[in-house]
């Protein structure tokens, strides 16, 4: 998606301005964050957040054959 991304630290105020904000995991997949300590961040999904949301669902669901080495079937 030719994104620039940064790993780093971040204090929790960042959050408390941030435009949007997600986590990700193997069992919440990509989930949009709405509010941080009781500050809002949003009503709904960023932008970002759901273009890397409807990303990661088109890779495992299979229906982006570049990332099918990615994948284990399950019958």
């Amino acid at each position: 998606m030719n994104l620039e991304v940064i790993e780093r630290d971040i204090e929790r105020t960042e959050l408390y301005t941030c435009d949007e904000a997600f986590l990700c995991g193997s069992a919440m997949e990509l989930t949009a964050i709405f509010s941080v300590d009781g500050y809002k961040i949003t009503d709904e999904p960023g932008l970002l957040t759901k273009k890397l949301r409807d990303e990661y669902f088109n890779i495992v669901y299979g229906m982006k054959e570049v990332y099918s080495e990615w994948l284990t079937p399950l019958y």
